[in-house]
């Protein structure tokens, strides 16, 4: 889920299908989760990215999964010449190296496991996340909170018009987390 990264359990889809729905369902973050794809289902399309994971959301490259018929539909809407092809085999070659992208992933949650416990005291809400982004509420206004960390050269996103008085970060490398940590400490002692 963005902007807080909570899951939708399985039974969620399970339940929508159910139902009768056709369920778009975008797993951009479900590396982080460790989810599994589900199950393919006729009404069923479920994408993701290469941008997150990966690492290289500058390709602008994504992939689909679903059943053969409704992969027959899609295609009917799908423009030409949608991905260039130096985005193809670079995207080709990534998938000949999923061992980077585990890596990534690792160290990804370790960090963000890290960060998680370090903000608990500094601030009044951390929600906890599956993705490679942690949203939190300050004790004081996020609005202010964004403007002091910004001016400190911390790049973080003001979420208030999703959840009210909220932030969000992304998890960087250690060091970069280290920089949050310290500034948000200063901000807000």
């Amino acid at each position: 889920n963005n902007p807080t990264g909570g899951v939708l359990p399985a039974r969620g889809i399970e339940r929508l299908l159910a139902a009768g729905a056709t369920v778009l369902f975008d797993r951009a973050y479900g590396d982080f989760a460790g989810d599994a794809l589900p199950p393919l289902h006729d009404r069923l399309v479920t994408f993701s990215t290469f941008s997150k994971a990966w690492g290289l959301a500058a390709l602008r490259v994504g992939w689909l999964a679903t059943t053969a018929a409704t992969a027959r539909e899609v295609r009917k809407v799908k423009l030409p010449y949608s991905l260039n092809v130096l985005s193809e085999s670079i995207a080709a070659a990534a998938l000949e190296h999923r061992s980077l992208r585990d890596a990534n992933v690792a160290a990804t949650v370790a960090e963000r496991e890290r960060v998680f416990a370090a903000m608990r005291p500094l601030v009044a809400e951390v929600f906890p996340s599956s993705a490679n982004f942690l949203a939190f509420r300050p004790r004081g206004n996020a609005k202010e909170l964004f403007e002091e960390l910004c001016g400190r050269g911390i790049l973080i996103r003001d979420i208030t018009s999703a959840i009210p008085n909220a932030l969000r970060v992304s998890i960087g490398s250690r060091e970069q987390n280290d920089r949050f940590l310290e500034a948000l400490d200063d901000a807000t002692r």
